[in-house]
């Protein structure tokens, strides 16, 4: 169960990298008017609802395997928890954005599916943060300043100092984080392995 959970938190974090990899019309129609953004998404519907879907079985993954660490460490709810709010953020946007014919029905799904993204990722690198924080050499000091970042940024947009746009700029860092997150899940397995064969 320990192995199918690191194994499952590795496989997660790469969806996750490889799905933030494809671009498609709706992340690229944000500085757009709400008509043709809405426009851009529903004559991409298939495709993008195709993406989040990979997206949700990723956080549901990651969601369940944190848990499962959290047993040992505490720090994991925090990623845990980020996950399942990943998780109603993409019911949400999946049977919302379908149904919003009008500019007042468009903004209200997106600035609930914005607040609870910034929360999500909030969590998320908080407790990724605290996570690297007791591993040593670089994987620690890589982990503090992408995480550092990615939380003032996460806070710039919980209190509306920044905008949605402005998380595009940061998004290399989230994949960092991301790939922080199959480093991780890769050293839980060697250790596992270690204890294992000992």
């Amino acid at each position: 169960m320990d192995k199918a959970a690191g194994y499952t938190f590795i496989l997660g974090s790469i969806l996750m990298v490889v799905l933030m990899l494809i671009p498609y019309e709706e992340a690229n129609a944000t500085s757009l008017d709400w008509d043709i953004r809405l426009e851009a998404l529903m004559s991409n519907w298939n495709f993008v609802a195709t993406i989040w879907r990979f997206e949700l079985t990723a956080a549901i993954a990651l969601a369940w395997s944190s848990f499962h660490f959290a047993k040992e460490n505490s720090s994991w709810y925090l990623v845990a928890i980020a996950h399942v709010i990943y998780i109603v953020m993409y019911g949400v946007m999946l049977a919302g954005y379908p149904e919003a014919r009008t500019q007042e029905g468009y903004n209200t799904l997106f600035q609930i599916a914005l607040w609870i993204f910034s929360v999500a990722n909030l969590l998320w690198v908080l407790g990724i943060g605290l996570i690297v924080s007791q591993y040593s050499g670089w994987l620690k000091y890589v982990g503090f300043i992408t995480t550092s970042i990615l939380s003032l940024v996460m806070i710039g947009v919980f209190f509306r100092l920044l905008t949605f746009e402005d998380v595009y700029y940061v998004m290399p860092l989230v994949i960092v984080v991301y790939l922080l997150n199959i480093i991780i899940g890769v050293k839980y397995v060697k250790v596992l392995n270690v204890r294992s064969t000992s």
